[in-house]
């Protein structure tokens, strides 16, 4: 009998610990396209910078990615995929249990070269 509440105990312990981590972080999630055609870029880089957080993800086929478990706080996050100008968007607000949604349309180096010619 000690042995059955000692696991409920513990099973009441690591859920309400679960529950209070998010209220303290949040999440960002986005989506990562091709600016003129609005195409997914899939295997996009994203990161939290500084880079040196060590945070960071892919995009998936459909060009979503999600950054989970950060604490509550502004924060700036870059995008970079081959062949494309890096992104970066600022101060992005992260709420306790919130999910903050963020767009990246990325142009092609090619159209970056014409507009420096031009």
């Amino acid at each position: 009998m000690k042995k059955f509440n000692f696991i409920m105990y513990a099973l009441v312990v690591i859920t309400t610990l679960n529950a209070q981590s998010d209220r303290v972080s949040g999440k960002i999630r986005g989506r990562v396209v091709d600016s003129p055609s609005k195409n997914p870029l899939a295997g996009a880089n994203v990161l939290v910078l500084p880079v040196g957080s060590g945070r960071g993800t892919m995009t998936n086929e459909d060009g979503e990615f999600v950054l989970p478990n950060l604490m509550t706080g502004r924060y700036n996050v870059k995008v970079s995929y081959m062949g494309y100008a890096s992104t970066t968007i600022q101060d992005i607000d992260v709420s306790p249990g919130g999910t903050t949604e963020i767009l990246f349309s990325l142009k092609c180096f090619l159209f970056e070269l014409i507009d420096l010619l031009n």
